[in-house]
């Protein structure tokens, strides 16, 4: 596929795409609905430094708004 960057083809998703009951964060990745939506267009160190959050994110649980 001509033009596509593949170095740039990361994601944390799961394939659960469950909303918490206040939906504002991915069940199944611990994504905010604001960097779900806006993934494709961030760059790799940007998806990178979100990935670096959610491990912290799974270990709290929700709500995780205080970071």
């Amino acid at each position: 596929m001509a033009g596509f960057d593949y170095s740039n083809f990361i994601s944390p998703c799961r394939d659960i795409c469950k909303l918490d009951v206040d939906e504002k964060f991915c069940i199944g990745c611990y994504r905010t609905t604001d960097e779900i939506a806006g993934w494709k267009g961030f760059s790799k160190k940007e998806k990178l430094s979100v990935m670096d959050l959610l491990p912290g994110r799974e270990k709290r649980g929700f709500p995780y708004d205080k970071e």
